[in-house]
């Protein structure tokens, strides 16, 4: 659901600039900002020699024009200069510091030849390099969305928490923050996207939305080769390869634990679902830099994965959804529902069945379509009798189109849709013996 400050009663005791008790009706507080923010702001990305150099260089590294005016290529030029993203980042907090601190700190120049700064230093060195390619650039302003859904009201600017770089693409302004840790170039978190921005000009009250990704800005690729035992033992390798938000989600969640508190966590993970699960041979790659996927392999064995009735066999087809929990178990909702983002998800299954073992009436899991294009899940699944092989792929949609909020009257239909989903994903396969062949007659 939305952050729980648009639904219940609170007070915030705020003690503020005694310049700003002199605006405190209407519009006037945030042309203030503006205006102060916004001048300061510019003084301060001002490209001066050594940042036009670097301008034209990373220019003159594009293959063709429309990759010179893709901001995205600027961003991921910029964050160069800040040596490894991964293990320089992280020591980079976002952190909001006195007009008097901003005033005395390294300017965007420095930054870009000490190949070090924080994070909203690191925006300013991507401003900075912006203006030089002659990009129309301001500061936004913005405040979390866990906190809050919108600044744009009275005294909102004392929830502003988030610093970036508002860049103008025709009518409209993009949002980037290149400074932010563990997010990949011109990614936003998703507490950022869809935010209110205020942004800092010195003319005009500005105020817009943050872009959202599309959902195939962040895809979970999982992968399975597993065997199945007679006893019902499921035992093979698993390889998971994360990018956009579940990327940075997974970055966040284990920064700066050890390689073992890391395994542990994973261990505990697939325990939820599957306690019987000794995990082995457990390898991560890309979990500090964010330049590339984030990925986990492993290897498995689950005692007691298909449960044995009689002589048959009966177990989930897709390993990475046995035994998930149903969302949206109630009745009824009283509250808006909202998807943290927009995402893809791949699942690839390759389940070799035991010798002598064969299906019984098998049946295909169920296509799960939204007319919308919001939120759909497909699946193929082949069988090779030769091989006893069982091929199974589930494609998932989740935020088609950017749509990621839903008023409580679409509850039925939300529900409705993650309900035959769910039916979906844990959909499952019997086997039985085959039949001893006929022994030839005299």
């Amino acid at each position: 659901m939305p952050t729980e400050s648009e639904f219940r009663g609170w007070v915030a005791i705020v003690f503020n600039s005694p310049y700003l008790r002199f605006f405190s009706k209407g519009d006037s507080v945030w042309r203030e900002i503006g205006k102060w923010e916004g001048e300061n702001f510019r003084l301060r990305t001002n490209p001066n020699k050594v940042i036009k150099a670097k301008a034209a260089e990373i220019i003159a590294q594009a293959s063709s024009p429309e990759e010179r005016n893709s901001m995205r290529f600027i961003a991921t030029c910029s964050r160069r200069f800040i040596t490894s993203v991964g293990s320089a980042m992280p020591s980079m907090p976002m952190r909001r510091r006195s007009a008097t601190a901003r005033r005395t700190c390294r300017r965007p120049q420095k930054h870009s030849i000490e190949k070090t700064g924080y994070s909203r230093e690191i925006n300013e060195l991507f401003a900075s390099l912006a203006r030089a390619a002659g990009f129309e650039v301001r500061l936004s302003l913005s405040a979390s969305r866990n906190d809050v859904l919108s600044i744009q009201r009275p005294n909102g600017f004392v929830f502003i928490n988030r610093y970036g770089v508002a860049v103008k693409f025709g009518d409209a302004w993009r949002i980037y923050m290149p400074g932010v840790p563990f997010a990949p170039t011109g990614h936003l978190r998703a507490s950022d996207e869809g935010a209110m921005i205020f942004v800092c000009d010195e003319k005009q009250n500005i105020f817009t939305t943050a872009q959202i990704a599309p959902a195939e800005a962040t895809h979970s690729l999982r992968k399975g080769t597993f065997t199945l035992d007679e006893d019902g033992t499921l035992e093979g390798t698993v390889n998971i390869s994360l990018t956009g938000h579940r990327a940075i989600r997974m970055r966040e969640d284990w920064w700066g634990d050890s390689t073992e508190e890391m395994e542990e966590s994973l261990r505990k993970n697939v325990a939820e679902r599957l306690p019987t699960a000794e995990l082995t041979e457990i390898e991560f790659r890309g979990t500090q830099d964010s330049t590339r996927p984030a990925t986990i392999s492993y290897h498995v064995r689950v005692p007691g994965y298909a449960d044995v009735i009689g002589t048959r066999l009966a177990f989930a087809t897709n390993y990475f959804e046995a035994n998930a929990k149903q969302l949206f178990t109630s009745e009824t909702r009283k509250y808006p529902i909202f998807l943290e983002f927009a995402e893809t998800g791949t699942d690839e299954i390759e389940l070799t069945l035991p010798e002598g073992y064969t299906l019984d009436a098998p049946t295909a899991p169920t296509p799960v379509r939204d007319p919308s294009g919001v939120i759909s899940a497909n699946y193929e699944m082949r069988y090779s009798a030769k091989a006893r092989l069982i091929s199974y792929k589930r494609s998932l949609l989740l935020g088609g189109q950017g749509i990621t909020q839903f008023a409580a009257a679409s509850y039925d239909v939300i529900r409705g849709l993650m309900s035959r989903i769910h039916t979906s994903n844990t959909h499952r396969l019997v086997i039985k013996p085959k039949p001893a062949p006929e022994e030839p007659k005299a």
